[in-house]
């Protein structure tokens, strides 16, 4: 958690924070435009300033980029800048400004990214493991590469549903590693027809392996090369007499398809984007592994500045018909390709040419879902990579507050594949994605003309929360503050109670469960969970029954995974542990790390420790783990002594404490032994006053508070988008505590980061001068007019005419009409509230408004 200017005295004024957006994106480019339109949105939800303008037709460049990221971060703080800005979200499409951003970032600029940059993200040294970026959404290029290529191939593997023969043929599962180093397990089931295909994110082979492929894990279990490999298992399908089939063969699998020898890939001309060239190396690779080498994959530049030397270069290049699969790196060439296609007569011939793409629009979707031109296209979710940065640099900003970094460095908004027969592609969903999905009070669409797409009213949106945090547990104050603070984000309706004691957890746990139900019932359109007993688990599965999205928070993670939630929103135990080991090193040297465990043992524990084990080996470091009490501090400092086995100082040792009831008797082992290093889980003030004495290097906060504000961003998005990320796992830790907070930031999470609420503008109906003056005027004649006639009725008192009028009545009559018209001057009267109102919070103080125009004395 960052400290650096945040300020919630009295409450958090956003409004006082700029973003700057540097994208590589050009304003003739739609998928650009639309991604804006979210990312401008999101600054509205939010209520910052964002400064986002793509770059012209033809005007972008590398090194034009890198210098505008170079030039913001020269402006970063410095508040007498014009281009001020506390806050960077950028695209990384190449090296050049890969360098640019590692610049910004070790001027302190927080950088958040998007779309462009995975591989310069990821892994280890990437940009997210060194701190340079703090959060970053982006689809797997090569993933998304590797699934066009398999997606292709469908039919043509032995053993898929086209190509099997009889029932006593062998069937083949054939399973991939895409990037398997970076974390991914993915499968391809033949069996099922090869189009399901799935990816998912797992902590360690054996997990996937495990989870995925349970009959083959000797095979599942081998080193993949470094490229992508697949592997079949096939499993002899002939009914024996005995019924025995237990014979099981491991083998490399080469397909060789005589009749498809020639594949293309197209980008546009000139675009340099590593994104392109990863999506071709995924697509390259996977033919040639799958087809023995024997397929001939070309790249192909096309040139796209115009309509007609789009369609000339396609024709000459495509006209002999030669190419069997064609994959489009952009779908701004989609309807130009499947014309030069048809109108070469490619699509007919013995082995009929095939056409795939990246991205979507409402066109594409046409041509794959309605007219079934184009066989597939490949999304990235491009609506969550514009308001995902933006929502999550705004809330960093302004409390210093950020998700922790997936293993895999990245949160990733695809690949999602979108083929001719996918039914989950609504005409509405086609409508408002290729809109942008307005809100209201918006009604325009990304090109400033009214929106074909009704625009969302948020206000109906209903957003439930069902979680185990009784109002005596602390923990859970930040919990439900910025749960009510992302509704009112967001302008949804949100129903999240919070529950007294129970008499037993087994009644908390019933009634939560009826709560869940109820709000399932009764028709929410998303709820969070803390999945914290079977029981709760039981429930949430009958709202998946009625299609209500559901996320947990919290607790839970193992049974999230399980039963297919869409997020856990929490800390990942092993990961923290994993990243606690590396921080460690970092921060120390030591020759033997220890986890301190529960004697009892704990599972959420055992993960930490798990964690911390894998790190320290990875390191090369001796690791040990000690099981100690956590109610005996006498047998806990003997057991640790006698587990080390040596006197001193204990200087070259490290010890990770693993829950918080053992950091008490842990910094009192320190005292005999100070040589020892020390980092724990959990933060308290007894770990801030330890770190200040540096008794302990740091300790890890699992960030509640974004337990209870994300999943409101995402539920509301995904209630009209159905985009969520790929990711399981939404990590709120492990966040390093390496000093203890200061007064300003000590407030600020003591009171949840209050946000000041935003008003509409008052309108005080004043008056304009000029009727003023008119009023003034018609006062001033009569009064003039009234006066003049009783002077003349004073001066001729005497006449007949005069006496016989009544003087007395027309007086009267004159004195009233100057008290009638004399009601203008206090109706001119104006001003505004008697004493100043905060500008922040709206309260108000005990200065004297200017407007008022009285005194103190007549207020007296």
């Amino acid at each position: 958690m960052a400290s650096n200017g945040i300020d919630c005295d009295p409450c958090i004024d956003r409004r006082a924070h700029t973003l700057k957006a540097i994208l590589h994106g050009t304003s003739d480019d739609v998928f650009w435009r639309k991604l804006s339109a979210s990312a401008r949105q999101s600054a509205l939800d939010m209520r910052i300033r964002l400064d986002l303008e793509l770059y012209p037709p033809g005007g972008f460049s590398d090194e034009r980029m890198a210098r505008d990221i170079r030039r913001a971060a020269d402006s970063y703080s410095d508040a007498e800048s014009v281009d001020f800005i506390d806050g960077l979200i950028v695209t990384i499409p190449s090296a050049t400004v890969a360098s640019a951003v590692r610049y910004a970032a070790k001027r302190g600029v927080p950088v958040f990214g998007l779309n462009s940059g995975y591989d310069d993200v990821s892994g280890r040294g990437g940009l997210a493991e060194d701190g340079s970026v703090l959060f970053f959404t982006a689809m797997n290029e090569r993933m998304g590469g590797e699934m066009a290529a398999d997606y292709f191939l469908r039919g043509l593997l032995p053993g898929s549903q086209e190509s099997q023969e009889s029932s006593d043929q062998d069937v083949t599962e054939y399973f991939y590693y895409p990037d398997f180093s970076m974390g991914f397990c993915g499968r391809v089931s033949s069996g099922r027809g090869f189009g399901e295909l799935g990816v998912a994110l797992f902590q360690s082979k054996e997990e996937c392996c495990d989870k995925w492929f349970p009959s083959i894990q000797e095979a599942c279990l081998l080193e993949p090369p470094s490229n992508s490999t697949e592997y079949s298992n096939k499993h002899n399908t002939t009914n024996n007499e005995g019924g025995d089939n237990n014979a099981t063969t491991f083998t490399r699998n080469r397909l060789d398809l005589e009749s498809y020898t020639q594949a293309l890939y197209i980008s546009p001309l000139g675009e340099k984007n590593s994104a392109y060239q990863q999506r071709f190396h995924g697509y390259r690779d996977r033919l040639l592994e799958s087809t023995n080498s024997s397929m001939n994959v070309d790249w192909f530049e096309l040139n796209i500045s115009t309509p007609e030397s789009m369609a000339r270069s396609l024709n000459n290049e495509l006209g002999d018909c030669k190419y069997q699969f064609i994959l489009l790196g952009s779908s701004r060439m989609a309807v130009a390709t499947v014309k030069a296609v048809r109108d070469a007569g490619c699509h007919t011939n013995d082995v009929p040419t095939k056409v795939g793409t990246f991205d979507t629009s409402e066109e594409v979707f046409d041509l794959v879902i309605a007219t079934r031109q184009l066989d597939f296209a490949v999304d990235q979710y491009n609506h969550m990579q514009g308001w995902a940065p933006v929502h999550f640099a705004a809330l960093y900003v302004t409390t210093g507050i950020v998700l922790s970094s997936p293993p895999e460095g990245l949160y990733l908004s695809g690949p999602v594949l979108y083929s001719q027969d996918d039914t989950s592609v609504t005409d509405t969903l086609r409508t408002c994605a290729d809109e942008a999905f307005p809100v209201c009070p918006n009604t325009l669409g990304p090109d400033g003309n009214p929106s074909k797409c009704p625009c969302s009213d948020r206000s109906k949106i209903v957003i439930g929360g069902v979680v185990h945090g009784i109002t005596s547990d602390t923990f859970w104050d930040a919990v439900f503050a910025a749960a009510a603070q992302g509704a009112d984000d967001m302008g949804v309706d949100l129903r999240f109670d919070r529950y007294e004691p129970q008499e037993s957890n087994e009644i908390l746990f019933r009634k939560m469960s009826a709560k869940i139900l109820s709000l399932c019932q009764g028709g929410v359109d998303g709820l969070f969970v803390s999945l914290s007993d079977p029981v709760i688990v039981d429930a949430v599965k009958i709202c998946q029954e009625l299609d209500v999205p559901v996320m947990s928070i919290n607790a839970g993670f193992a049974e999230s995974e399980e039963i297919g939630l869409i997020h856990h929103v929490g800390m990942v135990e092993s990961n923290a542990g994993y990243q606690a080991g590396f921080k460690m090193a970092e921060m120390a040297t030591f020759d033997k790390a220890i986890c301190l465990n529960y004697e009892s043992g704990i599972a959420v524990v055992q993960q930490r420790c798990d964690g911390f084990r894998e790190a320290i080996e990875e390191l090369g470091i001796e690791y040990g783990e000690v099981r100690v009490p956590d109610d005996n501090e006498a047998r806990f400092k003997n057991i640790v002594e006698t587990e080390i086995g040596k006197t001193g100082d204990w200087s070259g040792y490290a010890i990770l404490i693993a829950g918080s009831p053992l950091i008490p008797p842990s910094l009192d082992l320190k005292k005999d032994h100070p040589g020892v290093v020390m980092g724990s889980f959990d933060t308290s003030d007894l770990t801030n006053k330890a770190i200040d004495n540096g008794d302990l290097l740091f300790a890890i906060d699992q960030q509640p508070y974004l337990q209870g504000y994300i999943p409101l961003p995402i539920l509301t998005h995904a209630a009209r988008t159905k985009q969520f990320f790929l990711n399981h796992a939404i990590e709120s830790g492990p966040s390093f505590v390496t000093s203890s907070p200061n007064e300003e930031l000590a407030k600020c999470v003591a009171e949840s980061f209050p946000v000041c609420p935003e008003y509409p503008p008052e309108d005080y109906n004043y008056i304009s001068e000029s009727l003023i003056i008119l009023g003034y005027t018609f006062f001033a004649i009569q009064a003039l007019a009234s006066s003049l006639a009783i002077a003349w009725m004073v001066y001729n008192r005497k006449t007949n005419v005069v006496r016989a009028s009544q003087p007395e009545f027309l007086s009267l009559v004159a004195i009233g009409c100057v008290i009638f018209a004399a009601t203008i001057l206090p109706l001119s009267v104006q001003s505004g509230y008697r004493f100043e109102r905060n500008a922040l919070t709206f309260l108000e103080t005990e200065t004297l408004s200017k407007d008022t125009q009285v005194t103190k004395e007549m207020i007296c």
